[in-house]
């Protein structure tokens, strides 16, 4: 698996900044978690879709080609980060 965070350079409020994806070996999402300025997460992924959030209908890129476009930027992030994000954006929508 590959976990990831991609940050995304724009002005639009309406719009998540941080992109948080586990991506299977064949460039699959299997899951998303997407987190807006206000502090807002939303999920896609486990049978479940919070907001506007969906998962790719197409096979990731690289994290380099993704990295290597002005508008973001992108690294590699442990399982136990993933985790970590997925878990309170649950939490986030659980409260919601």
């Amino acid at each position: 698996m590959r976990y990831q965070v991609v940050r995304w350079h724009h002005g639009i409020d309406e719009e998540p900044v941080l992109l948080y994806s586990e991506v299977d070996p064949g460039g699959c999402e299997l899951r998303k978690v997407e987190e807006y300025r206000s502090g807002r997460l939303d999920v896609a992924g486990d049978g479940i879709e919070t907001g506007s959030t969906r998962l790719s209908e197409t096979h990731m890129p690289p994290l380099e080609d993704i990295d290597a476009m002005v508008e973001f930027s992108g690294y590699e992030i442990s399982a136990a980060e993933f985790e970590d994000v997925w878990r309170r954006a649950l939490e986030w929508f659980e409260s919601d």
